[in-house]
């Protein structure tokens, strides 16, 4: 395995992936016959301890929706491990999976797809808890009540349908509805970058307070780097498929180290007057069809070398309990 920061190491681990893949062959002609392969996530690692934070940032394409998918398992990997609490997840049956799935949660990025429009919120709440067996109808129905309350919205609201909502409203119902198993580990897929700028805040802060209150652990995907660096413990960047750097939040934020972090760190309006020289990288996001050899970022890297083009660079300790794949720090 990768390196971890030692932090991470000396806490208790919930999640732990490692050279997690997904590829998708890309198939033409009459016989279907593969004429290539799409490399959405290529060789990930990383690991979450309780109650910590974890942000994965990146641009649209780079692999971070993919790889929630995979942790959650609605997705199935074309090669790695992922241990969740001690339990190997690629290897478990159906029924296996099952109980494992109640420990692990997610949260949606459109709160209006993933609620049944004909199902009253009472009903999208109680469905999980039906499914599993959990208490009398009564004590289903308390704990609607109880969680529709914890999540700021008016208990008397649980007979009404999604559509009567705002958007802030069904993203709290989506957050809900994540609780309702009392899971340990939530997966929050870009849950406010569908909500105005006024409700993100709100939606943050309400997550950190449930965090605290249910002492959940959260994997936090988001392209938007003010929303990590609000509620994140660490932050992994992702480019292409893969993790390019992985450190606490305040040293990444400080002291950026890899080339594509440095570039997005440029891109973060500026907080309390301090300045940063805008980077702008050269061409477009390549095509995870036909990634360029060596390091994926070498064709955007303004401190690309000879071997940045043919030899791709492991993710590891580099200053500090940073880690980056680069070979400017090897």
């Amino acid at each position: 395995m990768h390196d971890q920061p030692k932090a991470t190491m000396e806490n208790d681990i919930l999640l732990e992936v490692n050279g997690l893949k997904k590829h998708y062959p890309i198939k033409k002609g009459v016989f279907s016959s593969t004429v290539g392969t799409v490399k959405a996530v290529d060789g990930v690692s990383f690991s979450v301890s309780r109650g910590e934070t974890l942000g994965i940032v990146g641009e649209s394409g780079c692999g971070k929706s993919t790889t929630a998918r995979l942790v959650i398992r609605l997705l199935q990997e074309t090669e790695g491990s992922i241990r969740f609490a001690g339990k190997e997840l690629t290897s478990l049956s159906k029924g296996e999976l099952r109980g494992v799935r109640r420990d692990m949660q997610m949260i949606f990025q459109d709160p209006y797809a993933s609620l049944h429009p004909r199902w009253t919120i009472e009903r999208t709440l109680m469905e999980p808890m039906l499914v599993y067996g959990m208490g009398s109808r009564g004590e289903q129905r308390d704990r609607v009540l109880e969680l529709l309350g914890n999540v700021g919205l008016n208990p008397s609201y649980a007979k009404r349908y999604p559509h009567e909502f705002s958007g802030g409203q069904r993203q709290r119902i989506g957050i809900a509805r994540a609780l309702v198993l009392q899971p340990q580990l939530i997966i929050a897929d870009e849950p406010v970058s569908a909500l105005d700028i006024s409700i993100q805040a709100q939606v943050i802060n309400l997550l950190q307070d449930l965090q605290e209150q249910y002492k959940l652990t959260y994997m936090f995907i988001s392209h938007d780097l003010s929303v990590v660096r609000h509620i994140s413990d660490r932050v992994a960047v992702m480019y292409l498929g893969r993790i390019v750097e992985l450190a606490e939040k305040e040293k990444l934020f400080e002291t950026p180290m890899h080339p594509y972090t440095q570039a997005l760190m440029s891109a973060v309006p500026e907080v309390d007057g301090e300045k940063r020289e805008r980077i702008i990288l050269r061409g477009d996001v390549p095509s995870p069809a036909k990634p360029p050899t060596g390091c994926t970022f070498h064709t955007r890297c303004s401190s690309c070398m000879e071997i940045c083009k043919t030899e791709i660079p492991v993710l590891k300790k580099a200053a500090d309990g940073q880690l980056v794949a680069c070979h400017l720090y090897t």
